[in-house]
């Protein structure tokens, strides 16, 4: 795991503004200075997944995961990957996953098992309307 300390500060509020591409611009930018600072592939694999490059954002999430390998984020961000890719099966394991590694951390069971079942519906109801 890298602790340079490198500043994610703008490619943050990039992606809080939905500047997808000018962020992943200034996290390459960081990841070629430390190809393994944790926050930057973690916001490089988001901001990819946004711009529907699907390949580039599980890269920066495989990555991470070596770097990171309890890092329930990167499971969620996995989540999402799978979900946006209609992968149902596959989203749920690793929603799963990241509410477990945070219930480890954090001690908090009920809200994770409410929100997988917010997950299971959300992405019931996703499904349906696409078929």
């Amino acid at each position: 795991m890298s602790n340079t300390q490198l500043d994610t500060s703008k490619a943050t509020e990039a992606i809080k503004e939905t500047r997808f591409v000018e962020a992943l611009r200034l996290l390459k930018l960081n990841l070629e200075k430390d190809p393994n600072h944790i926050d930057s592939l973690y916001l490089a694999a988001v901001s990819s997944r946004y711009v529907k490059n699907y390949d580039d954002s599980k890269k920066y999430i495989e990555a991470l995961l070596m770097n990171a390998p309890d890092m329930g984020r990167a499971y969620q961000e996995l989540g999402h990957l799978s979900r946006d890719n209609g992968n149902e099966e596959d989203a749920i394991r690793h929603y799963r996953q990241a509410c477990e590694l945070t219930q480890l951390y954090r001690h908090v069971g009920r809200p994770c098992i409410i929100t997988l079942k917010r997950i299971r519906i959300s992405l019931l109801r996703t499904m349906h309307t696409c078929r």
